[in-house]
C-alpha cells in the first residue's frame, strides 16, 4: 500500500448495513425489523470461498482480492453475504455486502431510498466517517446492462489528508423475472453495497462489476477457480 495511504478497513457491522441498505423501519435490541415492523431472523454465519458466492463477484473482480466471505440466511429465504476485499500487496481494502431474495422482491420504499441521490451522498459520508471525506464526485446513476430495472448510485470519494480514494456504490437490481403478484412493480430483488479504498483513482473493475454482476452460474464458478489457479490463468471478465 502507498505510504501515504493509511489502511482503510471499512467496518460493515451487519445490523448497521442492513438498516442503511434496506431502509428498515427499526433496528433495536431485539433484532432488526423489516418495514412492516416484523423482527427478522438470521442463520448462523457460514464461511464460503470466492467461487461459492451468491453473485458472481469474482468473475468481474480479481477473485484473489476476495479475502473472506460470510453468508447468513434471513428468515429462511433471503441470502445475505459480506465479502471482505484486500488488494494485492495490501494495496487496497473494502467490503461488498449483498442481499438477495430468490422468490420475492424488496418494497418500493426500499427502491426509492436507494434511488435518492441526496441520501446516497449522506451514505458516503457515513461509510467513510472514520477516514473523513475531502470531496466526492457527483453521484452517477447505476445503469446495469442486464437487470430488468436498476436503482442507485456510485461515486468516487477523495479521503481527507491525501489518504487515497474510495469507490462507493449502492444498487438495487431486479435480476430475476417479474412475478405474477398483484403488487409487482419491478422492485429490486437484490441490494448491493460496495466500499473499496486504495491509493489510486482507477476503479474500472468496480465500474464493470456494478454494470454486469449477476447470480452465480456454473461457468462463472469455473472461471473463478481457473483464475485462482495461478496468475497466468483465466483473467476476470472484461479484462
Amino acid at each position: 500500500m502507498n505510504d501515504r495511504l493509511e489502511t482503510v478497513m471499512i467496518s460493515f457491522l451487519k445490523m448497521a448495513s442492513l438498516c442503511a441498505a434496506m431502509g428498515l423501519a427499526a433496528c433495536v435490541t431485539d433484532g432488526p425489523r423489516d418495514a412492516g415492523g416484523r423482527i427478522m431472523s438470521f442463520s448462523e454465519p457460514k464461511a464460503l470461498t470466492a467461487d461459492q458466492t451468491d453473485l458472481n463477484i469474482g468473475a468481474w473482480l480479481d477473485p484473489r482480492m476476495i479475502a473472506k466471505v460470510e453468508r447468513t440466511i434471513r428468515d429462511n429465504r433471503g441470502i445475505n453475504e459480506e465479502i471482505s476485499l484486500r488488494g494485492p500487496n495490501n494495496s487496497g481494502s473494502g467490503i461488498i455486502a449483498t442481499q438477495r431474495v430468490d422468490d420475492g422482491f424488496f418494497s418500493l420504499a426500499t427502491a426509492d431510498a436507494i434511488d435518492n441521490a441526496e441520501k446516497f451522498k449522506a451514505l458516503v459520508e457515513t461509510r467513510l466517517k472514520s477516514s473523513g471525506v475531502a470531496s466526492q464526485e457527483t453521484p452517477a446513476k447505476i445503469d446495469h446492462k442486464r437487470a430488468y430495472k436498476s436503482f442507485g448510485y456510485k461515486t468516487v470519494a477523495t479521503l481527507a489528508g491525501n489518504k487515497g480514494y474510495c469507490f462507493v456504490a449502492q444498487a438495487g437490481l431486479r435480476l430475476g423475472m417479474l412475478s405474477s403478484y398483484t403488487n409487482e412493480r419491478g422492485s429490486p430483488d437484490t441490494v448491493i453495497d460496495v466500499v473499496y479504498c486504495k491509493a489510486t483513482r482507477d476503479f474500472l473493475e468496480f465500474e464493470r462489476l456494478m454494470a454486469e454482476v449477476s447470480v452465480m452460474k456454473p461457468e462463472d464458478a469455473a472461471l473463478i477457480r481457473g483464475r485462482l489457479a495461478g496468475p497466468n490463468a483465466i483473467a476476470p471478465r472484461g479484462v
